[in-house]
């Protein structure tokens, strides 16, 4: 029996190319460390890929072997002409996936270069009317009106003016001296003046 231990070779240019037979390119040596018993025959796969263009190419491929008392040769395992072809792609490749991808992107960010600088100046966008003035005019609307009976005048530096008879602080705090403040009153001249105190019921 012999062991078919490695698998090597080369890619070269057809025998009738016109330039001559060269070597183009060095393949992979493989190891399969298969055992042929005597007399028998095997057939084994050489996988290889390349980035060359489509085209014809002779493919050399040297086996070294291994004989019982553990002797290396080499002899010629396949030496003919093969085709080199595009392999097969498909939709689900992530390369291609990724490209798809990337150009829809693309179209999309051009399309919207292309709306924001010529279309959309085109159609103006009417102005809408903001929250604050529909909430100014919905409380002018329901604005409460004052009884002119609870209305007071009161006499300042400033001349008269007239205000509600609403508080809007609280008494409680401060001291009964504060607000019972007498009353100032208007007198005839040659009168002796008189004050009047009003003070808060409780």
């Amino acid at each position: 029996p012999v062991k078919v231990a490695f698998v090597g070779g080369s890619l070269w240019t057809p025998l009738n190319d016109p330039q001559g037979t060269r070597q183009v390119r060095n393949l992979t040596t493989t190891k399969y460390n298969v055992e042929i018993p005597a007399g028998e025959k095997e057939s084994l796969s050489y996988h290889f890929a390349t980035e060359l263009q489509p085209q014809d190419m002779r493919l050399s491929l040297a086996a070294i072997l291994s004989d019982s008392k553990g002797a290396y040769h080499t002899v010629q395992a396949f030496n003919e002409t093969v085709t080199i072809v595009e392999p097969e792609t498909s939709i689900f490749d992530p390369q291609i996936l990724f490209l798809y991808l990337f150009l829809l992107a693309a179209f999309g960010g051009v399309i919207y270069f292309i709306y924001n600088t010529w279309i959309a100046t085109l159609f103006p966008q009417k102005r809408r009317a903001g929250k604050g003035g529909e909430r100014a005019k919905r409380s002018s609307g329901q604005s409460k009106k004052v009884d002119p009976a609870d209305q007071i005048s009161v006499l300042g530096a400033d001349g008269p003016a007239v205000t509600s008879g609403a508080k809007a602080y609280d008494e409680s705090w401060i001291p009964t001296h504060h607000i019972n403040k007498p009353e100032a009153r208007r007198v005839k001249s040659g009168q002796p003046a008189r004050t009047k105190s009003r003070g808060k019921a409780e």
